[in-house]
């Protein structure tokens, strides 16, 4: 272990692999990435990172990416990232770690935030908010009602905004007490400090946020064989033009379309340039797809599949 990371270990061990997931601790992702560890031989060592983009970019054997919300949809910087295997490649090492990635899991997580304060403050005394901004626009409809008064500010993440109310900067202190939208799950990790006024402020009880697991080619660690396959396991697909939606489809079912704007380097000349992260069913065959990588397509490049998905039971065993 290298200090920045902690080891999950499933039902067997073997060699060390790492897995990076959006930190710090106590993160809905630390949660989704403990559910796709438990489903390999090795034992896994978990690193926190500050941002997806950071998570994305990390040389680790898997990652863990959340895709999208029941109530706010895509993750923005995710899609971002993942739709970058479209832009020219680099000699840089971040570049060869990106684009030798798969999709290969996926697992849809139920979400419940709660408002985390520092021991003693009162609701009607927080003068800000600060979480994800997937967790704020979850939570919007509570925030108005039940704190107006209170600024929003985004933050990378769920788990850092409730950390970042232990040591509050200059700006903070002016401001006066915050308070952090975020897992329960941080309370395990300071007791003593953090207290839950609210639990349950996203907008439904049936929220969910789907996470992705990524896989770098040719160094992976062995699956458990004791779990069946996934089911309906899907493709996903980045595309450069909406056009490429038409072969795409002629053999596939559509699940999901995700656009985000090019990037300003893309020298794409259409008014609204966009590209697309394609979701789809797997009636075509495997062995269609698979060899449309990014060598092989500058236009439409393969992902991955989820063979693989974590069970709602097996997210409430853990």
């Amino acid at each position: 272990m290298n200090g920045n990371g902690q080891s999950f270990k499933g039902v067997r061990h073997g060699d060390i692999c790492t897995m990076a997931y959006l930190g710090p601790r106590g993160t809905y992702g630390e949660q989704a990435a403990k559910a796709f560890a438990s489903r390999y031989e090795s034992s896994i060592e978990l690193i926190p990172c500050p941002s997806i983009s950071d998570v994305y970019s990390h040389p680790a054997d898997l990652i863990v990416l959340p895709l999208e919300n029941t109530l706010q949809g895509g993750v923005f910087e995710t899609l971002d990232n993942i739709l970058s295997i479209l832009t020219p490649p680099s000699e840089s090492s971040k570049d060869a770690y990106t684009r030798n990635r798969r999709i290969v899991m996926d697992l849809a997580l139920p979400i419940r935030h709660c408002l985390v304060v520092r021991k003693g403050t009162k609701l009607e005394d927080i003068r800000w908010v600060r979480s994800h901004e997937q967790a704020l626009g979850q939570s919007s409809l509570f925030l108005s009602e039940h704190l107006p008064q209170a600024t929003i500010q985004p933050y990378p993440s769920t788990a850092g905004a409730a950390v970042s109310l232990l040591s509050p900067t200059s700006e903070d202190i002016a401001a006066g007490p915050g308070a952090a939208l975020c897992s329960k799950g941080i309370m395990g990790l300071y007791p003593d400090e953090l207290e839950v006024l609210v639990e349950g402020t996203q907008a439904i009880e049936n929220n969910f946020t789907r996470f992705l697991l990524l896989e770098r080619n040719h160094k992976s660690p062995t699956p458990l064989s004791n779990h069946p396959p996934n089911p309906s396991p899907t493709q996903f697909f980045a595309l450069r033009n909406p056009s490429l939606l038409v072969p795409l489809l002629s053999n596939s079912t559509p699940i999901a379309i995700h656009s985000r704007p090019c990037p300003p380097n893309s020298k794409d000349e259409r008014q609204f340039p966009a590209w697309y992260l394609t979701e789809v069913d797997v009636k075509a065959g495997r062995q269609q797809h698979e060899g449309t990588s990014a060598e092989a397509s500058a236009e439409m490049v393969y992902l991955g599949s989820t063979e693989g998905r974590i069970t709602p039971e097996e997210l409430a065993a853990l």
